[in-house]
């Protein structure tokens, strides 16, 4: 990963408009994460995984999976209030985002907002076509989108 890392950086550097630069970095430092047991290491990757998406939505705003890749790092990072307020912004723009439905009712219910999290859930049965998959099996859903760990666990 040192190698894409860098490549990566320059990359940005080269061409700071440039979303898949950016969006190839939130997912390093996503996998940087994920493979460290030290708390502040982890925490310092999921924040720079969710800053590498907000470039990356910035420099794409109509790619919808960039701000949900966002809200899912922040959500890791422990930052559960912006996770929040990132999902409602993205279902607002677009109510059919099924995923991020479901990220948003996840989210909502693990702060005990539940009035959000109902709402969300009624708009991915409503939306979602893999709706059915989620409800039945909850964790292997996750897993196919590649959620992060503590939205998957909290959507169990």
């Amino acid at each position: 990963l040192t190698d894409a890392r860098i490549d990566c950086l320059e990359a940005v550097k080269a061409d700071p408009t440039e979303e898949t630069s950016y969006a190839a970095l939130g997912e390093i430092w996503r996998l940087d994460a994920m493979r460290s047991d030290d708390r502040n290491f982890v925490v310092l990757k999921w924040r720079q995984s969710a800053d590498a998406y907000r470039e990356a939505s910035e420099a794409a705003p109509l790619v919808v999976f960039f701000p949900l890749r966002r809200a899912m790092a922040l959500f890791e990072a422990g930052d559960d209030a912006e996770a929040m307020r990132q999902l409602m912004g993205l279902v607002r723009k677009n109510p059919g985002y099924g995923e991020a439905n479901n990220a948003l009712a996840t989210v909502a219910a693990s702060s005990g907002e539940r009035s959000v999290a109902e709402d969300a859930i009624s708009r991915a049965r409503r939306y979602d076509e893999n709706e059915g998959f989620a409800t039945r099996r909850p964790r292997d859903y996750a897993d196919s989108l590649k959620w992060t760990p503590r939205l998957a666990r909290a959507f169990e």
